[in-house]
């Protein structure tokens, strides 16, 4: 939900401050069908019941992808901040064996109980790459989804998913707008190399 917001955020801004949709055609962003293999590797992992064993690698492999394509675009607008997010995701899954941990209670304030047949640990949520871990037993915790979000889009997340929403909507706000408009922020580089 937080990524959603940050595409539409950034957008927005952007148009309000210049920025045309139509400038998005010209980012020379490489490789970009590597996203949608990674997306297509988490679905899978995701709701294919029958490889649940493989869940923890294709979730990896999606994640390595991913930073892959934005280190082969590194000098676009965001895509540092962005690969941050995304190496802190990693860092984090990967210590707990693929899976991105949450508290049964952060579920439980988030009002987002429905998504789990139950609360115990080990228990993976419905449509989602989480599972429930208590704080003790999580590596990493301060990187797991420990901020909950309530109110009309509840939802549990974490700070790697904060940079990275960031680093989007920093993406979107840089390359919708001319040069000479667009800010440097989270940039190496101009948009042309």
């Amino acid at each position: 939900m937080i990524l959603i917001l940050a595409v539409a955020l950034g957008i927005a801004i952007a148009l309000v401050s210049g920025g045309s949709l139509s400038r998005l055609a010209t980012v020379p962003f490489k490789h970009g069908w590597l996203a949608f293999l990674a997306i297509g590797l988490q679905v899978v992992a995701v709701y294919t019941h029958s490889i649940q064993g493989m869940a923890p690698i294709l979730f990896s492999l999606s994640y390595a992808i991913l930073i892959g394509l934005v280190w082969i675009n590194r000098r676009l607008a965001g895509m540092p901040i962005v690969g941050l997010g995304l190496g802190l995701n990693t860092l984090v899954t990967v210590a707990n064996g693929g899976y991105m941990p949450v508290t049964k209670e952060a579920i439980w304030r988030a009002g987002l109980t429905h998504l789990t047949y139950e609360l115990e640990t080990g228990a993976r949520i419905l449509g989602a790459k989480d599972i429930i871990l208590p704080h003790s037993q999580t590596n990493l915790w301060f990187l797991s989804d420990i901020i909950v979000l309530r109110g009309p889009f509840p939802t549990v997340f974490s700070i790697g998913d904060i940079i990275l929403a960031l680093g989007i909507l920093l993406f979107f706000y840089g390359t919708m707008r001319r040069q000479d408009q667009a800010p440097q922020f989270g940039r190496i580089g101009s948009v042309a190399e």
